[in-house]
């Protein structure tokens, strides 16, 4: 995911179309490039377990659950007009820390799934990354806990949902238990 501050306007410009809402978290890898200045092309930087990194110039930069765009922004902001004026400054993410849900019960394949880094992972496609609902489970006998609190849901109704902003998306941490049927 990436980000270019234009050296004549405040507004950022996404070039990339991996998911823009993405937000940085300690772990990830961020390279921070700031254009016609030698000395900070090519900057990687891992984000500390406070969510923030150093960066030459400015001491350090708070990262944790920002944007490239809105870190693009700090970094100008803090460059501007101490030390470089106007800089552009380009932000990419080099690497995303992985998050995973897990998935247990009746699935061919129980374990943790890999959230994808491209896009939102529904509950239905974490059931069907860990090999769909074995011949003994039961579809109606989902559950999903998050943060300590459990809710039930049936499978074959969330397959039926097409509106994206209706849809049950899974998150990091997230525990998927599927059910026993009757025999």
């Amino acid at each position: 995911m990436g980000l270019l501050l234009p050296q004549t306007g405040t507004a950022a410009e996404e070039i990339s179309t991996l998911r823009p809402d993405r937000k940085v978290q300690p772990g990830d890898i961020l390279l921070i490039t700031v254009v016609d200045e030698p000395e900070l092309t090519r900057i990687e930087q891992k984000v500390d377990p406070a969510g923030r990194i150093p960066f030459p110039y400015l001491d350090s930069v708070d990262v944790k659950d920002k944007t490239t765009a809105e870190v693009a922004k700090a970094i100008r902001t803090g460059l501007d007009p101490d030390w470089i004026i106007n800089p552009q400054v380009i932000v990419n993410v080099g690497s995303y820390v992985k998050k995973f849900v897990t998935v247990t019960g009746q699935v061919n394949s129980p374990g943790q799934i890999e959230l994808p880094v491209d896009h939102k992972m529904t509950l239905v496609e974490a059931i069907s990354t860990a090999r769909d609902v074995t011949r003994l489970g039961s579809r109606k006998k989902i559950q999903l806990s998050r943060n300590g609190v459990i809710k039930n849901y049936n499978l074959d109704d969330l397959g039926r949902i097409t509106d994206p902003e209706k849809q049950i998306y899974v998150e990091a941490d997230d525990i998927i238990t599927v059910g026993q049927g009757f025999l």
